[in-house]
């Protein structure tokens, strides 16, 4: 569900202002997934999840004019002084 971390200018400042983090996550993801997901994962209580879904795209590379898949991008809002510490 959860592909990666999203480190970006706009990422880390959502993350020094509000404590947002940022995450590409799966476009068939719901909000309440993610939420469960994000909390057993990381061990924190998530007030807030965001989703911004972009659409298909038609390849640049491609003179027939495939797809790209879609992508799903998940802002988690913390509480102000709460941070996630990875499992491992």
């Amino acid at each position: 569900m959860i592909s990666r971390q999203v480190f970006s200018e706009k990422a880390t400042f959502l993350l020094e202002k509000n404590n947002q983090y940022s995450f590409d996550v799966n476009h068939t993801a719901t909000k309440e997934k993610i939420r469960t997901i994000i909390e057993k994962k990381f061990m924190v209580r998530v007030l807030n999840v965001n989703i911004h879904r972009k659409g298909k795209k038609k390849s640049r590379k491609s003179k027939y004019g495939y797809t790209q898949k879609r992508k799903s991008r998940a802002i988690i809002t913390l509480r102000k002084n709460a941070t996630y510490f990875k499992k491992y």
